[in-house]
């Protein structure tokens, strides 16, 4: 606790007087009154290290370009050794999937419609999926979330309507900007729906597609944004592999269907 120059910032770390089922000490790492991270040690668990600590990077610093710079930094500062990810979370905002599909229809279709219809997509792995929507007296049902796979995954994919999220839950005005900046438009008549792909610790080895090696991410790999989108769309490929009946009668023959760009 305390007042640290890091990575050229002045930066205060404050106690939060909370703790989790796993910490006991829960720090914010704060710049000009801003959370920029939040610092948790005192394993509760003997089974844990005792010098263990987690650093988790604040939403707002993740939308800009220093997160990677920020985590270093704090482990250099406080002679912290990496040893991994806990968990990391990339995610894909459109207001239209691949070919304009409209990501709203494309959640609905899943859920509701037969997939020995045709336009009824089937999802290759797991059947298993949980949705939240509502229901208005004027129409019929709309689905805003839904979770492919088990909760339990090492890998979880989810699609949901953030505008309704930034407007009913929480806003977030940096992703607005982000939105403004790279031509997505958030209002009424147009929402901005994100894919968003959970890799907790168990998930994170990766095979290299041209050696074949195996290899952990580390922050350093996420440093740029043309690694960030190649770890997107290989993940996507194994885990939203979606296809498609455009008048097959066997799943087999079921079409590709390319959601992301």
């Amino acid at each position: 606790v305390g007042s640290y120059v890091i990575a050229g910032r002045q930066f205060q770390i404050v106690d939060s007087h909370k703790h989790t089922r796993t910490f006991k000490n829960m720090y914010y790492l704060l710049y000009h009154g801003v959370k920029w991270a939040t610092i948790r040690q005192v394993p509760r668990s003997e089974a844990l290290k005792k010098g263990l600590t987690i650093i988790k990077i604040a939403n707002r610093v993740l939308y800009s370009e220093s997160y990677v710079e920020l985590a270093y930094s704090i482990m250099k500062h406080f002679n912290l050794r990496y040893n991994g990810i806990t968990r990391l979370d990339l995610c894909y905002d459109c207001n239209k999937f691949y070919d304009g599909r409209n990501p709203a229809r494309f959640v609905n279709n899943f859920v509701f419609k037969d997939p020995q219809e045709k336009g009824g997509v089937v999802r290759r792995g797991s059947d298993k999926f949980s949705a939240h929507g509502s229901r208005k007296h004027s129409c019929g049902s709309k689905i805003t979330s839904i979770r492919f796979g088990s909760e339990n995954n090492a890998v979880g994919c989810y699609m949901y309507d953030k505008t309704i999220e930034l407007k009913e839950v929480k806003d977030k005005p940096w992703i607005r900007e982000m939105w403004e900046m790279n031509g997505l438009v958030s209002d009424d008549d147009n929402h901005v729906w994100r894919t968003e792909i959970s890799i907790k610790s168990g998930g994170k080895d990766l095979v290299n597609l041209e050696t074949g090696q195996i290899f952990s991410l580390s922050p350093k790999y996420i440093e740029h944004y043309e690694n960030i989108e190649k770890l997107f769309h290989f993940y996507a490929a194994k885990y939203l592999d979606f296809r498609i009946n455009n008048g097959q009668k066997n799943l087999r023959n079921f079409a590709r269907l390319y959601l992301f760009n």
